[in-house]
């Protein structure tokens, strides 16, 4: 897809980098509790909904993790500093490096859009499952008693 209107305007929302990293801090963050609390986790509705499910979140946490990290990859390969927030935590490259620019390049935009759908796609299945399903899923994700 590239550069165009839509791409650039959304690249200069705020510390876009910063951001970015942000998350992905927070995404392994967020792994790492899961991984310490995995055996209280709620079990995924039986049958496909909750294949789908598994799949859609597990893709969500793939995504929130590469799109940074190639992020990171093409910043750097071309020769910038990673900054969080104005402080520097990785130095400019002296020089373009192609092997980093390039994956990043190719899969940054068409994995962000990706995410997009998901989200917009997931707010769909909550209140889907909310409104017309009345299956009690947020409920039984937060842990809510029911009342």
């Amino acid at each position: 897809m590239g550069e165009n209107a839509i791409t650039l305007f959304l690249a200069s929302i705020g510390p876009h980098g910063s951001l970015g990293f942000m998350i992905l801090i927070v995404t392994l963050a967020r792994l790492g509790w899961a991984w310490i609390n995995r055996k209280q986790r709620p079990p995924h509705t039986p049958g496909l909904g909750g294949r789908l499910a598994r799949f859609v979140h597990i893709t969500f946490y793939g995504l929130l993790m590469w799109l940074p990290a190639f992020a990171i990859l093409r910043q750097y390969g071309r020769g910038g500093a990673l900054r969080f927030y104005g402080m520097e935590l990785l130095p400019e490259a002296e020089r373009d490096i192609t092997w980093m620019i390039a994956p990043a390049e190719l899969l940054h935009g068409p994995l962000s859009w990706l995410l997009c759908g998901l989200v917009i796609g997931h707010i769909m299945m909550a209140l889907t499952h909310r409104f017309w399903l009345k299956d009690r899923v947020l409920a039984r994700m937060v842990g809510s008693s029911g009342r």
